[in-house]
């Protein structure tokens, strides 16, 4: 949900929900956070992030809690009606089963400006590499390439392909192909 409060502000808040095929939820996050956007081309904001996740210890699913304040900049650039954004996210994480760590998130996105049918598709791609205090060098990468969409009134969403890919501490790298789904309600 998103509700903008004059041109400048916007508080939101969501959940994001995560299945897997052998064992259903998996994850739970509950964010709340407020936008601010002094000039046409440049975005700040803070958010306050909750999240549950499921691992499986003994052949049984235990879940654990994370806590993550996060701060953000976004410059902006419109050029022939593409949009360039460069979001960086510092997020302070403490969590239940680890100490404290401190986490960099770069993303980069490029929204096309066509919009196609009733329902606006447009095209969009992003990619996004995380970096963490507690590990070395990059973490994480996500690549992104799919449509937004307004579907009705204030009501808006995605449909997206997800290259996720992770390192584990022994340094070696696994990916997954994720077909995913966005939700968003604006007032």
């Amino acid at each position: 949900l998103e509700k903008k409060l004059n041109p400048q502000w916007k508080m939101r808040t969501g959940e994001e929900l995560r299945f897997r095929d052998h064992n259903g939820l998996y994850y739970a996050e509950t964010h709340v956070g407020v936008n601010y956007q002094p000039f046409k081309y440049l975005a700040m904001g803070a958010e306050y992030l909750e999240n549950r996740a499921s691992r499986t210890q003994k052949k049984k699913q235990v879940w654990f809690w994370e806590s993550v304040p996060r701060i953000y900049v976004t410059p902006q650039l419109s050029l022939k009606g593409f949009l360039l954004e460069n979001r960086n996210m510092l997020e302070f994480r403490v969590r239940q089963d680890a100490r404290f760590a401190m986490r960099y998130r770069n993303l980069t996105g490029l929204t096309a400006p066509w919009k196609w049918t009733p329902f606006q598709f447009q095209p969009y791609t992003a990619n996004e590499v995380f970096f963490e205090t507690q590990r070395n060098g990059m973490i994480e990468d996500r690549l992104y390439a799919g449509f937004k969409v307004h579907w009705w009134g204030p009501v808006h969403g995605s449909v997206y392909y997800l290259r996720h890919s992770s390192k584990n501490a022994a340094a070696k790298w696994t990916s997954l192909n994720i077909l995913g789904t966005g939700l968003k309600i604006v007032f």
